[in-house]
């Protein structure tokens, strides 16, 4: 609900212009957030810190799993797809203990 409040705002913190969205995440474990954070000046067109991170809580284990990097530009895209993201949160939930 937090990160839901936070969609899409812009602030700034200790000098810093952030944003959050929340990402389209596969079901994986028994309750999951994903957001996509960005730091720099909006509208991000420029060197920005590009942060995807996803929060999962698998019965009593909580996972948190983020990929952060700079891009130089706004058409830079990430070394990392979602889509890859996707498969390495599945993988790692899949060597937990059950």
């Amino acid at each position: 609900a937090a990160f839901e409040a936070c969609s899409g705002e812009v602030w700034t913190d200790y000098g810093q212009t952030q944003t959050v969205e929340l990402l389209g995440f596969p079901e994986v474990g028994d309750d999951r957030a994903a957001v996509h954070a960005r730091h720099g000046d909006p509208p991000f067109d420029e060197r920005h810190d590009d942060i995807r991170t996803v929060y999962v809580r698998s019965g009593d284990i909580f996972v948190e799993l983020s990929i952060a990097e700079p891009l130089e530009s706004v058409d830079d895209e990430p070394s990392v797809s979602d889509q890859e993201f996707e498969r390495i949160v599945a993988q790692a939930l899949a060597r937990l203990p059950t």
